[in-house]
């Protein structure tokens, strides 16, 4: 079964593709790059990309990177690879859970999460 929870009941894909565009513009470019410490050529992996804004930023602003977004929402999955598409963009996107990452170890050069850890439950 799908979970589509979230882009059901709480924000649908186009809306939070629409918001997250506001914060990830061009414009900002060089900033996010280098507080996020990415490079050109890197393996990025983005935890809880929604609809796949930010990982679609991040392909266009480091071609040569292999960007992958992983989300537990079925149909921002289905949304993010849809739009990729669109922009032709070679973007992958994995339903999955991040408190259980489908990767094995090291997969990844860099990781982000944006607006995902208050979602997280903290065992203490």
């Amino acid at each position: 079964m799908k979970n589509q929870i979230w882009s059901t009941y709480i924000q649908r894909a186009e809306t939070l593709y629409r918001s997250r565009n506001m914060r990830f513009r061009n414009e900002y470019k060089e900033q996010y790059l280098k507080a996020l410490g990415l490079e050109n050529g890197m393996s990025i992996l983005e935890v809880g990309c929604g609809p796949g804004l930010l990982c679609h930023s991040l392909k266009e602003w480091l071609p040569d990177s292999s960007i992958t977004g992983l989300d537990r929402d079925s149909y921002f999955i289905e949304f993010a690879k849809e739009k990729s598409l669109e922009k032709g963009l070679d973007c992958k996107f994995v339903e999955g859970d991040a408190a259980n990452l489908p990767f094995k170890d090291n997969s990844f050069d860099a990781c982000t999460s944006h607006t995902v850890i208050e979602h997280v439950e903290t065992i203490c």
